[in-house]
């Protein structure tokens, strides 16, 4: 399992930044969970490289969709 934390100032600005960033992830195709201050992922044990670039794309997704 992995996560990404937001950043306190961002969520203090913007306290529905986590549920934005999972709405724009899943819509880039990967599933994460929002928690209260971050995106988790629980990739497979066996997981290809491609895989593993799916789910970086989709994070970064849902992280860019926090800059606009």
């Amino acid at each position: 399992m992995g996560a990404v934390e937001l950043d306190a100032e961002l969520l203090g600005s913007d306290p529905g930044a986590v549920s934005k960033a999972f709405r724009s992830a899943r819509d880039a195709g990967v599933l994460l969970r929002p928690l209260a201050s971050s995106l988790a992922v629980s990739p497979p044990l066996t997981i290809t490289e491609a895989e593993l670039d799916l789910i970086t794309d989709g994070i970064r997704a849902g992280l860019d969709a926090l800059t606009t």
